[in-house]
């Protein structure tokens, strides 16, 4: 005699599994209407639907996800190039500093020609000078460096910039270096 049970078993094994599952439900529900229909039905019906809150449940979290990865690789697309852009401001700023002491014109045709072809990079990448002279102190995007007493301008109004801020797709690369006013 073998131990197996015969599939007529298994469908009753599996009907009382149901029967048990569908009388725990309907003793749950709040209504108190008799359902005439056979519980197994109830019970599969309870299950689809159970399945269904599921499965809409994990598309919303896949399509979530996809719009995270969107969004991720649209960030790093449009920042890629800011590791090499801020390895490139020292040399703006060199170049600036020269024309400001440089006394030979021929030189300083030069060097403005090459400033001009590095900010025409910076540009196109979508980098922007910070250059605050006369503007309002604002900390997210200065540094003090020091104050000086100006007592015609109001308070926090920024008297000289040591150094220009950059922005890359308005996200700082590096705060403008500036001396602020105080009253």
């Amino acid at each position: 005699m073998t131990t197996e049970t015969a599939p007529t078993d298994k469908w009753q094994k599996f009907n009382e599994e149901v029967l048990t599952t569908a009388e725990t439900s309907a003793d749950d529900t709040e209504t108190e209407a008799k359902d005439d229909r056979d519980p197994a039905i109830i019970a599969l019906e309870t299950q689809l639907t159970e399945l269904s809150e599921k499965l809409l449940r994990s598309q919303a979290e896949h399509d979530n996800a996809r719009r995270r990865a969107e969004r991720d690789l649209d960030s790093a697309h449009k920042y890629a190039a800011e590791k090499i852009l801020k390895a490139l401001l020292p040399v703006v700023d060199s170049l600036e500093k020269s024309l400001e002491i440089e006394k030979d014109a021929e030189l300083m045709r030069g060097v403005k020609m090459t400033l001009d072809i590095m900010q025409g990079v910076l540009t196109k990448n979508h980098v922007t000078a910070i250059d605050p002279q006369g503007e309002v102190f604002n900390p997210s995007l200065h540094e003090a460096m020091a104050t000086e007493l100006k007592p015609d301008l109001k308070a926090n109004t920024i008297v000289k910039v040591f150094q220009k801020g950059y922005l890359l797709h308005n996200r700082l690369m590096r705060p403008a270096f500036v001396v602020v006013s105080k009253v």
